[in-house]
């Protein structure tokens, strides 16, 4: 059997590395983490910026296909400018989605705009022209 009044207490010893302990830690994780994307970026050849900026053109993508499959038109023959609201409105959506990424490429929301008009342009080209008919009874008859 043990004494009680022979056990010494580490909790004060603890306590006071306890700051030390945990600057360490900090460090070697922040370490490990810049070692691992070194090696991500040595064995894929692909720098973690190079995903960001793809993982950005494909939510461009993604909103220009929404935008042309929600218009009548499939936005075929119309002019579509950056400064438009729905290009805002889907630069903005994915600014929202996408913050890390918008700030690992340096990308600003104008820039984003422009990669949305971009994509729209791109699916405008592939398009061809639907013309909307019109209402029933507001052609002339004969």
């Amino acid at each position: 059997m043990s004494d009680s009044s022979t056990v010494i207490s580490a909790a004060p010893a603890v306590n006071a590395l306890a700051p030390l302990l945990q600057a360490v830690v900090a460090t070697v994780v922040s370490g490990a983490v810049a070692f691992g994307v070194a090696l991500f970026t040595r064995w894929t050849g692909v720098t973690v910026e190079a995903a960001y900026a793809e993982t950005l053109r494909k939510a461009a993508a993604t909103e220009a296909g929404v935008l042309v499959a929600e218009a009548a038109d499939n936005l075929s023959s119309r002019s579509i400018a950056v400064t438009s609201p729905a290009v805002a409105a889907a630069a903005a959506r994915i600014s929202a989605a996408l913050p890390e990424a918008m700030n690992a490429v340096g990308m600003s929301p104008e820039a984003l705009a422009r990669l949305v008009a971009g994509e729209i342009g791109k699916l405008q080209a592939q398009a061809t022209a639907i013309s909307v008919p019109s209402a029933p009874g507001l052609s002339k008859a004969s």
